[in-house]
Parts: structure tokens; C-alpha cells; sequence
């Protein structure tokens, strides 16, 4: 065999598996456009045939994608699986596989080449799912691009190798036993199996020879630590136990509750976190208004109907606006559109509408000041918006649903100008509704809308004013409606003056009525938002379910929940720290509690232990000033005897590791220990 060529299998295994890899993605993004497809066929089911049938168009094409990933994926699974320990078959002989990896070259290249035309063609249902779906707006064309290219510049390489193969054994073996020669044993160059035809199946024969795949040694080494990393973190978590005493089942048991115990507390804990993050309710008031924006540059957002190509069936109406003198009507300047979006959407007449958002913006307009807005209001230059509705190219009778809705924008506050700045201002505020064939006057007023942006963390835990971010709303009021002049061929319009009053002066806190020189322009609408629920909520339910499924371990395995991750005793004098604990604290600890005998046992002093660490004795505890410092000294066996009468109980003590499996105490050293405690425990009480 060649010491070079089992490499080409190794890459040809590597770029299959990439291939794999990028193909489950990229079927998994088509699955998830023929699911957006689905959906949004359903919701037109009532809709008309001009609405359907683009969308019923892009079904072929997107099925034909979904079924060609779909092959890939299952040709690739098979030569990474099967084809590793089966030779003689349909499916991985040279000739098959060949013409497999040259049609997912052309078909990708294809698909490249294509885009653009796709790419317009998927126009609509892009559209469409951008309005309607919301979480359709990911961007789908980078992912497929990025994976389909993944996935042909592996089916190009893996076409060279075999192409190569081909061309190398052409000269030696015929054209038609080379055609039906598995693929890993032409590139392994096995020479007695390539001179011979052999009879092909489904799953043909099971190789005499194991093809070897030679790995990187920084990927050997690299995997060979990651597995010992993850068998001796799951070992410890699994079979944590005493050996000798405890079965290894019974120790899976164990450690299984508690593990499963620890995920749920974790999971409820940040789901507890994120529970309490998003328990956010609104509280109106009525305050000062150094909280407002300080100056109010306002724009026109209009929202309506556009019908382009095949969809313009009916008339599409013209929208102006200008800035007028609201004196007399004046016009000061007029105003361009300066962003627009297109969406579809399914709120307003008729139903699942191709929309426009246009922002208007007025050049020549002075923005409004918060602490001067009333002198603006009454002075001669006080401007307004002037709304307009005029017919489109098409000449007809315009309908009340393609009657354009209106808001007023801060632009001062929505400096990007992005959809989803604008878009709050649609959510949380209700449009102005032109009338057809009226004229509208109107005025607004302000409130402004204040979001919590600063984290529970701090707000709760660092007893922190929270931080908001403000959005100006501006509520518009209808002060007259007229009937326009049948002569004119304005359809509809309205006239917005802008003022910055308070609408809910009555949520304000109590007055200083007795000060005439307070103006009535000093308060200011607001809906804070406010946090309902606080860390505390959910570290007390975590609390408390910790506190259950410790109960239960206790209840079911005599040990605390935390017993086979930390070692974690029932009663633990020291705690977790008490590992780290300096050679000083150990060394007076064992001069105090220690002392050896003759034979060279030491043992524990365990009643003063007890009494200076763990159990208060109360009335029935010993003078204090019968005790004295005690020493880690040699006794003898009267010696010992003597001090334990004084001191209490010794425990024996014995190395014991939990894992290196020493020998634990014999059941007859147990029960003179049981004896000796008895003994003492009586004189004590006497």
C-alpha cells in the first residue's frame, strides 16, 4: 500500500464531513423558508388569487432545493457510515460517486449563478415575511450563501480526488472494473481488488480490510484530552462513592438524583432571573419636566398602501405635507421624505396589504422647547402640519382603507432612524385616520413614554435609580372635521397643530396651590415603567426548591444534595473553606484534638471536639475551669484510660481515602468504639 494515498481517504473523509456539516444547515434553512412559505399561504387562503399565486410560484423551486440538500446530506451520512466498513456497493462505487459530486458542483455553481434572478424572484415572499411572520427577519441570504458555499467547495475538491484517482489508475486497470470499484479502495490503491470485477449490491460485502484514516496528531492528542476531561468529570459526578461499601449502581442512583437536582436548580434559577427581569408594568404620573426631552423636532410618519406590478389592481392614492403658518395657513416650506420601509401586514383593509412607512421631514421648522413651548404655541410663528391626500396615476375612486394613518416622531429621539425605532412609536401610540372626502384640525399633546434599560442587578442588589430610555409620544386629538369642497381633487386632509400640554395633569402629586407664579406649563405626562417582581422573588424560590430537593436526597440517601460534586458532609464543622485552612490552624487543632497512644494510634478527642464545634451542651457541660489546654502527647493504656474519663470519647483515627479504596473499620473495632462511647457517656452524666 502507498504511504501517500491513505491520506486521500483521510481527505476525502474530512471534506465529506465538512460537506455534511454545511448540508444539514443548509437543509435546515430551506426547511425553514417552505415553513414560512406554509404559513403564510394559510394565512392568504382567503385572500385573493393576485396575493396567492406569486407565492404558490416560489413552491417547486423551494421544494426542488429542499429534496437536492436533502440527497446530499443522505449520500454523505452513507460514505462516512456504511461505505467505512462495506465495500461492493451501488452507491460508493467510483462511477457513482463521481457523477454524485459532479452534480453538486454544477447544481451549486448553478445556484450561485442564479441568485440574482432567485434572489428577485423570492422578492415578494421576503417582503411579505418581513411584515407579517416577525421572526422571518433573520438574515437567510448570508446563511445560505455562506454553507452552500461551504458545501461546494468541498464537492469541487472531493470531485479532484477522484477525478485524479481515475486518471492515475487508467493505465493499469480497465475503464469498467475501475468504474465499479468502491471509491476508498481506488484511493487506498488496493491493487489485487481493482484488477478483479466484482458483483455490485445495495449494501454489498463487509471489507476484509479496514481502510485506516490517519488523523493530525495535534487532533489525536487534542480529542484524546478532551475525552479523559469528560469521562473523569462524569465519572466523578456518576460514581462518586466509598469503595468497598458502595455498589457502583447504587452510587449511579445516588448521583443521578443529585445531578438531576443541581440542572433543575439551575434551570429554574435562570429562568427565575430572566422571570424577574421581564416582570416590568407601567404607572402613569404627572410630574416636572426635567425627565422629557428638552427639545421636540417633529417629523410626519406616515403609514400607507402601495401597489406595485401585477398587484396594482387598484388606485394608489399620493401623500404631501408641508409646514404651514398656523395663523393663517401659509405654507412654510414643504417637506421630503427622508427614510421609508416597505412591509406587509395583515391590520388593516383589505387584508394583508403591501404597505409603505414613509418619515417626512420638514426643513425650515424650529423644534419646540419643553420650558418655552407656550409662548411658541401663541406667537405668529407658530407653524402646523398640513396632510394631504391626492389621487395616484390611476384615476378612480379611492377607498377608505387606502386612507394613509399618521403619527408625529421626534426625530431629535430617533437619530437612526431604523424600523425598529419607528416602530415603537406605531406600537405604542394610535394613529391619526384621515377621512375621505374631509377635512381634519386637530392638536396634540405629550406623554412621554420611559423604557427601563438598567439591569435588575443593579437596580435591586445596588439600591440604584433605574436608567430609561424616553420616547416622546404625541397623541392627536380632533378639534373639527369639514366636508371638503366637491370641486377639489383632493380625496382627504388634515391640519396638525403641535402643542406639548398635558393631557393627565391629574396624576400629578399634590400641588402648591397657594403659589399663583407656577405656570401651568411645569408638568409633564409620564408612563414609567416599574419592575413587579425583584431578585429577592426569585432567589427565595430557588431557596426553596433547593431546600425541597435536599429533603429528599436526605430522606432517600442519609447525604446532602451536594455530597458528590463537593464531598460535602451532614455535618461539616469547617465548610468548603476549611480545605484551605493554614498549617498554623491545623497544627494547633491537632496539639488540641489529637493525641497517639503507645501502639501508635491517634485518635480524636471527639466529646470536646464536638463541644467546642458543633453541640452546645448548655447546663450539662463541664466547668470551664476544670479544663485546661490539652496536648498531643503518648499515652500509655492506664493513661489513656484516665483521659478519656476526662476528656470525653477518642476516636481512632484512620486514613481513608473515598476513592483509593483502604479498608474501612472492622465491625468489632466499631463496637468497642460504640462500648468505650457508652462508658464515658455515663460517667459524664455521673
Amino acid at each position: 500500500m502507498s504511504t501517500s494515498q491513505p491520506s486521500l481517504v483521510a481527505w476525502q473523509c474530512w471534506l465529506t464531513l465538512i460537506r455534511l456539516f454545511s448540508s444539514v444547515c443548509v437543509t435546515g434553512l430551506w426547511a425553514w423558508r417552505i415553513d414560512g412559505l406554509r404559513r403564510i399561504l394559510q394565512l392568504l387562503a382567503h385572500a385573493s388569487a393576485v396575493l396567492q399565486d406569486p407565492l404558490r410560484q416560489l413552491i417547486p423551486p423551494f421544494t426542488g432545493w429542499f429534496a437536492f440538500w436533502i440527497i446530499v446530506v443522505l449520500n454523505d451520512t452513507f460514505m462516512l457510515t456504511i461505505d467505512h466498513k462495506r465495500t461492493h456497493t451501488y452507491l460508493g462505487c467510483m462511477a457513482v460517486q463521481t457523477v454524485v459530486n459532479f452534480c453538486c458542483t454544477f447544481l451549486i455553481i448553478l445556484h450561485f449563478a442564479l441568485y440574482r434572478i432567485y434572489q428577485a424572484q423570492a422578492g415578494f415572499f421576503s417582503d411579505f415575511a418581513l411584515g407579517v411572520g416577525r421572526a422571518y427577519t433573520y438574515p437567510v441570504h448570508v446563511t445560505f450563501g455562506i454553507f452552500a458555499l461551504f458545501a461546494g467547495v468541498c464537492s469541487v475538491f472531493i470531485l479532484a480526488i477522484e477525478v485524479s484517482a481515475i486518471l492515475t489508475l487508467r493505465s493499469t486497470v480497465p475503464i469498467i472494473p475501475l468504474g465499479k470499484t468502491n471509491t476508498k479502495d481506488a484511493l487506498s490503491e488496493l491493487g489485487p481488488s481493482l484488477s478483479r470485477s466484482h458483483a455490485l449490491s445495495v449494501l454489498g460485502n463487509p471489507r476484509a480490510i479496514a481502510i485506516p484514516i490517519h488523523l493530525p496528531q495535534a487532533v489525536t492528542t487534542s480529542s484524546l484530552f478532551i475525552v479523559m476531561l469528560v469521562k473523569r468529570v462524569l465519572a466523578h459526578l456518576l460514581f462518586h462513592r466509598v469503595r468497598n461499601v458502595e455498589t457502583r449502581i447504587y452510587a449511579l442512583i445516588r448521583n443521578s438524583f443529585a445531578s438531576i437536582s443541581m440542572i433543575i436548580l439551575i434551570f429554574r434559577t435562570i429562568t427565575a432571573l430572566q422571570q424577574a427581569q421581564n416582570e416590568v408594568q407601567t404607572r402613569v404620573t404627572s410630574a416636572a419636566c426635567g425627565l422629557a426631552s428638552p427639545s421636540h423636532l417633529l417629523s410626519i410618519l406616515v403609514d400607507r398602501p402601495r401597489w406595485d406590478g401585477p398587484y396594482a389592481s387598484q388606485e394608489e392614492v399620493n401623500v404631501t405635507v408641508s409646514a404651514i403658518f398656523a395663523s393663517n395657513g401659509k405654507r412654510v416650506s414643504g417637506c421630503r421624505v427622508g427614510w421609508s420601509q416597505r412591509f406587509m401586514n395583515d391590520f388593516y383593509p383589505p387584508a394583508y396589504q403591501n404597505r409603505t412607512l414613509e418619515l417626512f421631514i420638514c426643513n425650515g421648522v424650529s423644534p419646540l422647547d419643553i420650558n418655552r413651548w407656550e409662548g411658541q404655541y401663541y406667537s405668529n410663528d407658530a407653524f402646523a402640519y398640513h396632510v394631504q391626500v391626492q389621487p395616484g396615476a390611476k384615476p378612480g375612486t379611492a377607498s377608505d382603507g387606502q386612507m394613509p394613518h399618521v403619527w408625529l416622531v421626534n426625530t431629535n429621539e430617533t437619530r437612526g432612524r431604523s424600523w425598529s425605532d419607528l416602530a415603537e412609536v406605531r406600537a405604542y401610540q394610535a394613529p391619526l385616520n384621515l377621512l375621505r372626502g374631509s377635512h381634519i384640525v386637530t392638536e396634540t399633546n405629550l406623554i412621554t413614554r420611559r423604557f427601563i434599560r438598567s439591569s435588575i442587578l443593579k437596580d435591586i442588589i445596588f439600591s440604584s435609580k433605574s436608567e430609561y430610555k424616553r420616547l416622546s409620544l404625541y397623541p392627536i386629538f380632533q378639534l373639527s372635521v369639514a366636508a371638503l369642497n366637491a370641486t377639489t381633487t383632493t380625496i382627504a386632509s388634515a391640519t396638525i397643530r403641535p402643542a406639548l400640554t398635558p393631557g393627565l395633569r391629574y396624576h400629578r402629586t399634590q400641588a402648591n396651590i397657594q403659589n399663583p407664579n407656577i405656570p401651568p406649563s411645569d408638568t409633564c405626562d409620564f408612563i414609567d415603567d416599574y419592575r413587579s417582581s425583584t431578585i429577592f422573588n426569585a432567589i427565595g424560590s430557588v431557596g426553596g426548591l433547593f431546600a425541597l430537593l435536599q429533603a429528599i436526597h436526605l430522606l432517600l440517601f442519609g447525604r446532602p444534595l451536594l455530597w458528590g460534586v463537593t464531598g460535602a458532609k451532614t455535618i461539616t464543622p469547617f465548610g468548603l473553606l476549611g480545605g484551605c485552612s493554614s498549617r498554623g490552624f491545623k497544627r494547633r487543632l491537632r496539639e488540641e484534638y489529637h493525641i497517639s497512644s503507645e501502639d501508635g494510634t491517634d485518635t480524636i478527642r471527639i466529646v470536646p471536639f464536638l463541644q467546642d464545634f458543633v453541640i452546645d451542651f448548655g447546663p450539662a457541660n463541664f466547668d470551664p475551669a476544670q479544663r485546661s489546654p490539652r496536648a498531643s502527647v503518648v499515652l500509655s493504656p492506664t493513661q489513656d484510660e484516665s483521659n478519656e474519663d476526662l476528656d470525653g470519647t477518642e476516636i481512632p483515627l484512620m486514613q481513608m481515602d473515598l476513592e483509593t479504596g483502604a479498608e474501612p473499620p472492622r465491625e468489632s473495632d466499631i463496637e468497642d468504639t460504640n462500648h468505650s462511647y457508652d462508658r464515658h457517656s455515663i460517667h459524664t452524666v455521673v
